[in-house]
């Protein structure tokens, strides 16, 4: 049985906490619906085909979480039962992790997401796939619409390494549990902003994505969490 209930995590296994993207064919409305565009994964070695704006948000995100090894759009149909009926679903990805856990993902606007038959249809799609011992998550632009950050994960995936790269020991072991450095010492100690910026696209290293990056910011190693707290 997979481990699919990181409790700090929204959305795992429920819908109920408040969860809820480079050509394109227009028009795209202001919701992002509308939208038909294709994600460059190097992860995944292929283009990932994304149907709004907030579904290439998610996909982006799930790039950039180290710990997620894959994105599969529309990656299963299932049957499910509610009030004593069959009825068909379709998720519009799937992520897995390094460590097992799969997700399977929903990405709705917070608005339809609490309409009240979304509210039971979603639990019975939890049900269905917690059994399953997976992970139902559903994503909204709580998550998704964040400028700040968004910007900032665009930026750092122009520097995701193809091969990742080694921080020299004696440089890593000055980067103890802990122990914190500003954006321009680090810089410094690693030679400069690039070899900085692709630890930080590969999460050898992180920061504060909710505020521009400044000389000032703090970087850190990665830790347990980090990659789930990009998603709660």
């Amino acid at each position: 049985m997979l481990d699919t209930k990181p409790s700090n995590v929204p959305g795992i296994g429920t819908f109920k906490s408040v969860l809820p993207f480079h050509s394109t064919r227009n028009p795209v409305r202001p919701s992002g619906r509308g939208f038909r565009g294709k994600f460059s994964s190097r992860k995944m070695g292929r283009m990932v085909r994304c149907e709004s704006l907030l579904e290439m948000a998610a996909v982006e995100l799930a790039e950039f979480s180290r710990g997620v090894v894959a994105i599969d759009e529309q990656p299963v149909n299932i049957t499910y039962q509610l009030d004593g009926k069959s009825r068909r679903y379709t998720p519009d990805f799937r992520f897995k992790w390094e460590n097992g856990e799969q997700w399977y993902v929903e990405v709705k606007p917070l608005e339809l997401l609490n309409e009240p038959a979304n509210i039971a249809r979603f639990a019975a799609i939890a049900r269905f796939f917690e059994a399953q011992g997976a992970a139902f998550v559903v994503l909204t632009e709580r998550q998704l619409k964040l400028p700040v950050r968004n910007k900032q994960i665009k930026y750092l995936l122009r520097y995701m390494p193809r091969v990742p790269t080694a921080v020299p020991v004696q440089i890593l072991q000055q980067w103890c549990p802990g122990h914190s450095f500003s954006f321009l010492e680090a810089e410094r100690m690693l030679g400069g902003s690039s070899q900085l910026l692709g630890l930080l696209a590969q999460r050898t290293l992180v920061c504060d994505l909710d505020k521009p990056r400044s000389p000032d910011t703090v970087v850190r190693l990665f830790c347990e969490g980090d990659d789930h707290a990009l998603f709660a």
